[in-house]
């Protein structure tokens, strides 16, 4: 049972800083600033409003502008924002943070809220980015405060990390990751606390990630000709890529025969998402009688323990070794993206279990809420009516530190993302804000 060390005067002075009203403000003013992760120069908008706003607490502010040849990113300028409390040296450095930008709007015809007013309305925020992830933005915004006018003298460090691009694949938490020691933004931090939305639960695992093209080769040739025996044909017969391509696709969906990893871990089971098909027709007609000379898809593959970046693929080349033997015309390649940014981020992430942030939520959030936390990895995946269990196959940007050797948790207000009328309740996140606030408090220390 993990109990609250921080003296209670010392809490009650902080908790008596934050303010419900404030915080709703301050979360609805950011969703009035778009920042798309598609939208050109998304975060430069929300990046200066922030800093300006550490600025005005009286702490150290740096803005790290993505440099422009980092793939992956948008076109314009991806601010990333930097602040320090600065401690008395003798507890953790503590980072906490989320990323600035959002997903699109979808569905829009379905909105009953502008997806850019950040309306207040019944209880809760709307709009577009409420959930993921401005909601802890805006907690984590309110909590500095809170702390900076308590007075309250950390004795460990604290940062926030206002990071951009994660949409588009953790892009600018990848580079600061990478770059930290050259950005020169003083000894790495020891653990993180990372926002994205859990339903106040707590996301500690992350599975590893990897993006494959499977091609397919073929030969063109009228679909008759597959059924002779008629030796002229002998070389000429058609061989359609695409045919060749769903024995692969039906094999490769069937994880539990095809793939090796460790059955049984919280993560589960892989998963396989495919994504763009493409095919190739030369010469100027493309009748479907005549077959694809080639075809190409991308896969996405999200794996548990056991497994990596080179053992997925070298489980997507058996499977076509496999088909081949029974099928001697099948031809197939099998390619990896390159590892992103320098950093390892190929293996599942699952931080240590000791780690002084959990206990200091799990003490946090009993007292706030008056009810045990709930953490991912204790719950056995079977909490079903919490948002926990959808995290386990998604990402965040604890993935890119994790890759640099720094662990962290998720812990963040709201359920459903990306959703028309994506909202967060306003009585969650007074309590995220209130949870995250003395959570900071027991991992960096504080005088008495």
């Amino acid at each position: 049972m993990h109990s609250l060390k921080t003296p209670k005067k010392i809490r009650d002075a902080v908790l008596a800083r934050i303010n419900g009203e404030r915080l709703t403000s301050l979360c609805s003013r950011l969703i009035r600033m778009n920042s798309v992760v598609e939208t050109p120069s998304a975060e430069v908008e929300i990046a200066a409003h922030v800093a300006d706003y550490f600025r005005a607490l009286g702490l150290k502010v740096k803005v790290i502008d993505l440099p422009k040849d980092i793939p992956g990113q948008t076109e314009g300028d991806h601010p990333q924002v930097m602040a320090f409390m600065p401690g008395k040296g003798t507890g953790p450095r503590l980072m906490i943070g989320g990323h600035l930008d959002t997903e699109p709007v979808v569905s829009p015809e379905k909105w009953t809220h502008d997806p850019f007013s950040g309306d207040v309305a019944d209880g809760y925020i709307y709009g577009v980015g409420t959930v993921n992830m401005k909601q802890s933005v805006a907690s984590f915004m309110e909590a500095f405060k809170a702390i900076v006018e308590s007075g309250a003298e950390l004795d460990g460090d604290l940062l926030f990390a206002g990071w951009c691009q994660e949409n588009g694949g953790l892009v600018g938490s990848r580079y600061m990751a990478a770059n930290w020691d050259t950005l020169g933004l003083g000894p790495k931090p020891d653990m993180i606390f990372d926002g994205e939305q859990t339903d106040c639960s707590v996301w500690s695992t992350n599975v590893g990630m990897g993006v494959f093209t499977i091609t397919t080769y073929g030969q063109l040739g009228h679909n008759s000709s597959r059924y002779t025996l008629h030796p002229s044909y002998d070389g000429f017969r058609q061989v359609n890529a695409v045919d060749k391509m769903l024995k692969i696709l039906n094999e490769v969906k069937n994880v539990r025969k095809n793939f090796v990893y460790e059955r049984g871990h919280f993560l589960g089971d892989p998963i396989i998402t495919f994504g763009r098909i493409t095919s190739k027709v030369p010469g100027t007609g493309s009748r479907p009688c005549l077959g694809v000379e080639e075809c190409s898809i991308m896969i996405d593959v999200r794996y548990p323990a056991g497994m990596d970046r080179q053992s997925v693929k070298r489980d997507l080349e058996r499977i076509v070794y496999n088909l081949r033997v029974e099928d001697p015309s099948l031809r197939a390649t099998v390619t990896s993206g390159a590892e992103p940014g320098g950093l390892k981020l190929d293996k599942p992430v699952a931080p240590p279990r000791d780690l002084p942030l959990l206990g200091a939520l799990k003490a946090a959030h009993r007292e706030i809420f008056g009810e045990e936390l709930i953490v991912d990895v204790e719950s056995n995946g079977t909490t079903l009516d919490r948002v926990v269990d959808w995290c386990r196959y998604a990402g965040s940007d604890l993935v890119s530190f994790a890759g640099a050797g720094i662990p962290g948790l998720n812990y963040g207000a709201g359920v459903v993302p990306v959703t028309p009328d994506e909202r967060v309740s306003v009585a969650q996140l007074i309590k995220h804000c209130q949870v995250s606030a003395l959570a900071i408090l027991e991992v960096a220390g504080v005088r008495g």
